[in-house]
Formats: C-alpha cells, structure tokens, sequence
C-alpha cells in the first residue's frame, strides 16, 4: 500500500500538482478544523462509509507533514 501512494504522490507532482498542505501554504491547524467540521455533522466518507473523524485526521496528518 505504502508503494502505491508513492507512486500516486510521484505521478502527481510529475503533473506539477502538490501533495502536501505546505505546497498550498495550508496551516496544519487546517486539520483539526475539517475534522472538527466531519464530527460535527457526523460525515462518513470511503467506499463503505467507514471513514469517520478518527480516519480523516490521520489522513490529514500524512498531508501535513
């Protein structure tokens, strides 16, 4: 898995697109305000609606690096 998300991230910046919130200027603080956001309305995100708060932060907190 860890392969294929370096293979995305290589073929995206190969485009010219960032990866990361410090490409955009985006303050890491950016992640507590969308998952505070995702807990408040109760959002549910993925394939099978298993992505709740607890998921979306740790994947902001990979972009956020």
């Amino acid at each position: 898995m860890t392969q294929a998300i370096e293979k995305s991230e290589q073929f995206f910046r190969s485009l010219g697109v960032g990866t990361r919130f410090s490409d955009y200027n985006i303050p890491h603080e950016a992640i507590e305000i969308v998952t505070a956001r995702v807990a408040k309305r109760g959002m549910k995100y993925g394939e099978h609606g298993d992505l709740g708060e607890k998921e979306v932060r740790e994947i902001l907190a990979l972009r956020g690096e």
